[in-house]
This record gives C-alpha cells, sequence and structure tokens, in this order.
C-alpha cells in the first residue's frame, strides 16, 4: 500500500478481545498468494500484505477500519453465523476482496528450503528462475529482475512480493512440485494474469 499524508481518523473505543474475532489471514480472491495479516498488539490493531510493513489500522465502527497514513479502509463481513469470513480492501477508488484462510501458515524446514534451492527452466518463458536461500528464507532470481523474496503460505506454496493493484508484479504464487518420492522437480507460477507456467529443476 502506498504511504501518502492523510489526517489521523479519530479512534473509537474497541476492546482487544473483540478483534480475535477479526484477527487471522485472508487471501485476496483474484490474486493468488497475496495475503493480507491481521494483528492486535496491546491495544494497537494491525495490518501487514504480502511483502509489505505492518501499517497500523484505526476502528471507525465495529467491522470498518482506517488504515493509517494510507487512502484505504477494511470493511469486515460476517455470514449468518455471525462469523467474519471475508473483507473488503478499499483504496483509491478500487476495492479488492480478502476470504479468510483456516489454516496456519506453514513454516519450511531447513531441508525443505534446501531442496527448493536450484535451477529452474520454462519452456514456454524460455527463461531460467533461480532459488536460493538468504537470511533463514528463500528468494527467485533472474537475470532481467530484482531478487524476489518470497513468504510460505501453505505447504509447499509460497507468495511473490508485489504492490497491491499493480500489474507489474512477475510472481503472485509459486508452487513446488514433487514425485512420488518427495523430491523437488520443478515449480508453477501464477499471478493475476497468467495460471500455472510450469518450470523444470535443472539440478537435481
Amino acid at each position: 500500500m502506498k504511504r501518502v499524508r492523510t489526517a489521523r481518523s479519530t479512534p473509537r473505543k474497541y476492546e482487544p478481545e473483540a478483534f480475535d474475532a477479526l484477527a487471522g489471514r485472508y487471501e485476496a480472491e483474484q490474486q493468488a498468494g497475496f495475503i493480507m495479516t491481521l494483528t492486535h498488539e496491546g491495544e494497537g490493531f494491525y495490518v501487514q500484505l504480502t511483502g509489505q510493513p505492518k501499517v497500523e489500522i484505526t476502528p471507525t465502527s465495529d467491522s470498518t477500519f482506517a488504515v493509517q497514513g494510507v487512502e484505504a479502509s477494511l470493511t469486515f463481513h460476517r455470514g449468518t453465523d455471525g462469523n467474519v469470513g471475508s473483507l473488503t480492501l478499499q483504496q483509491a477508488g478500487r476495492q479488492l476482496l480478502f476470504q479468510r484462510l483456516k489454516e496456519e501458515p506453514w513454516a519450511p524446514s531447513e531441508a525443505d528450503r534446501a531442496a527448493f534451492a536450484g535451477h529452474y527452466f520454462s519452456e514456454e518463458l524460455q527463461t531460467f528462475y533461480t532459488v536460493a536461500e538468504k537470511d533463514s528464507g528463500l528468494v527467485v532470481k533472474h537475470r532481467r529482475m530484482e531478487n524476489l523474496p518470497l513468504t510460505p503460505t501453505t505447504e509447499d506454496t509460497f507468495s511473490g512480493e508485489f504492490p497491491i493493484f499493480s500489474v507489474e508484479f512477475p510472481i503472485g504464487e509459486l508452487v513446488f512440485t514433487r514425485d512420488e518420492a518427495g523430491h523437488v522437480t520443478g515449480l508453477s507460477v501464477s499471478n493475476g494474469r497468467t495460471r500455472g507456467v510450469r518450470f523444470e529443476k535443472w539440478d537435481n
């Protein structure tokens, strides 16, 4: 989310315990792998999007929040059972729907990261991607791009860092594939325009 100078919203009284019904992880409906995480620390409430810093949010009603320093707001949607299942991010006159994720974030082990590292080639794109370990995480390297940090979402699945509402990002979701023995054999890449572009691992 692009930071801008805005007047701070007037805070409402909002109990941190009530925020537990809203807190958690949400995935953009039309941008696979783009995750929004809602947390509270003490009496403060925060939102963090994939690859972006944590930003404070301020309640404006029991189901809406203003994002501080950004021209954006969040609206939570409850089902007939009263539980929150989705939210809408409104920014710069546009809207993006996020669906709540039920599973806990997956954390790849050191062995997983070592198995993922390597060179991958796409016949369709006629290009190589290199997956490398960095700072206890993974990045994707390409000769024409800056290194792209990967964020784990579910098992063998990662999201790439990209700005919201942008069409410039190269990787929205990256999924590693394995053979029957569990060895990593390749990966597939998707973004807002393309789904499942296959890369074969060249250094098994």
